[in-house]
């Protein structure tokens, strides 16, 4: 089965993401794509035929605002859900203004979703003249901002050039990989916004070059570095030995830590009947449980979520892990 694009749109509370949910659509409606959203707030965007035209778009809605805990089991199964349903060529999630990317990643890269679903785009919205306090304020916008491959920096029209001077310089502190839009009302070149999108679709790789240099400005052109072709934020796959030591495992737990936010899977581990499923969050102690799933193909390897590293950096880090897994499990 191909898989299917998934694109996040998040922000803080008022930042515009149901204005920018509608700038999007035309772009899919253009190469005539089936959608699904999926809104993560019960009203939050109230798009009637009129403003879509003729997509071809099915709607689902999330009650809850925060897309975490008992709620991500509902994102999960609106993911499944949707999927077997209406077989969509893509699929826009709208969060709320309370969603964490990263527990958006770990709900979209859950094993039975990893076969046929593919992050390709976590577009951010920050408000051009808030966002510096909203950072302050806590880590949401942080990290919002941080696991971004699309920034917008919204509401230029409300903002002084101060304003929005500081919210370009904290965000290219905090994510200096990302495509960065400015914009008044959410107004954007949709196609350049969702270019990584659109070359997943069309099975190309995604070339950030081939933007083409751009200023900060209103939206006509996005901003970006050209040492940098990659998303903020990674969902990584990678595949562990059919059968590894404990010492092993633990040990890739240890190493990829720093890396990623979130380190999941499954592995056989040598001397356990059983699969063992395992994770770590952040500095946490890595928990590993014998554990099998009745019925289930349990699919043998290791996901990583995180934001931060170039490709480079992360290839690098995988290949050194795999030489001493193998080393290790020999």
């Amino acid at each position: 089965m191909k898989r299917i694009p998934l694109v996040i749109v998040t922000g803080y509370l008022g930042a515009g993401k149901t204005t920018l949910v509608r700038r999007l659509l035309p772009a899919f409606e253009a190469k005539s794509l089936k959608g699904l959203l999926i809104v993560n707030e019960v009203g939050d965007v109230n798009v009637d035929g009129a403003s879509l035209g003729d997509a071809a778009l099915e709607q689902r809605e999330l009650l809850g605002g925060c897309a975490c805990c008992s709620l991500r089991g509902d994102l999960y199964n609106a993911l499944l859900e949707g999927v077997e349903n209406y077989q969509p060529d893509y699929i826009l999630l709208e969060t709320s203004g309370l969603a964490e990317p990263s527990e958006l990643l770990d709900a979209a890269t859950a094993p039975k979703l990893r076969a046929f679903l593919e992050v390709t785009d976590i577009i951010t919205l920050v408000d051009a003249a808030n966002f510096a306090r909203q950072v302050r304020s806590g880590r949401l916008a942080q990290m919002q901002a941080t696991f971004a491959s699309v920034l917008v920096v919204n509401k230029q029209d409300q903002a002084s050039e101060s304003e929005v001077k500081a919210t370009l310089d904290a965000l290219q502190e905090l994510n200096p990989s990302a495509l960065v839009f400015v914009a008044a009302q959410a107004e954007l070149p949709a196609k350049q916004a969702l270019a990584r999108t659109f070359a997943f679709l069309d099975g190309k790789p995604f070339d950030a070059l081939a933007l083409g240099p751009g200023t900060v400005g209103n939206g006509e052109e996005p901003h970006h570095h050209h040492h940098h072709a990659h998303a903020g934020f990674f969902a990584l796959n990678i595949d562990l030995p059919e059968e590894i030591t404990e010492d092993a495992l633990r040990h890739a737990l240890k190493e990829l830590t720093p890396k990623a936010y979130r380190v999941k899977g499954f592995a056989r581990v040598i001397g356990h009947q059983k699969p063992w499923i395992f994770q770590r969050v952040g500095d946490l102690p890595a928990q590993t449980t014998a554990f099998v799933l009745e019925g289930v193909n349990v699919p043998i390897g290791m996901v990583l979520i995180g934001s931060g590293l170039c490709e480079a950096d992360v290839a690098s880090t995988l290949e050194l892990l795999r030489a001493k897994v193998r080393r290790i499990s020999a």
